[in-house]
């Protein structure tokens, strides 16, 4: 998916639209585009559309 895919997702996802299952599906869409394992925490973590696009292509990696 291209980013301004992923970005009419999230935004019909904050929107409220679609049944659990259709947001279940889109969820999974953007994690297979974004490889960010926590879609759900980034999407919902600003209502700014430019911060979440930005948490979702960044992902944080655990150094040991």
């Amino acid at each position: 998916m291209t980013k301004e895919e992923v970005r009419q997702l999230v935004l019909r996802i904050k929107a409220g639209e679609g049944t659990d299952e259709e947001i279940g599906k889109w969820i999974e869409m953007i994690h297979l585009s974004t490889g960010n394992p926590d879609v759900l925490h980034a999407i919902m973590s600003s209502a700014d559309i430019e911060i979440v696009m930005r948490n979702l292509y960044h992902v944080s990696v655990i150094q040991l």
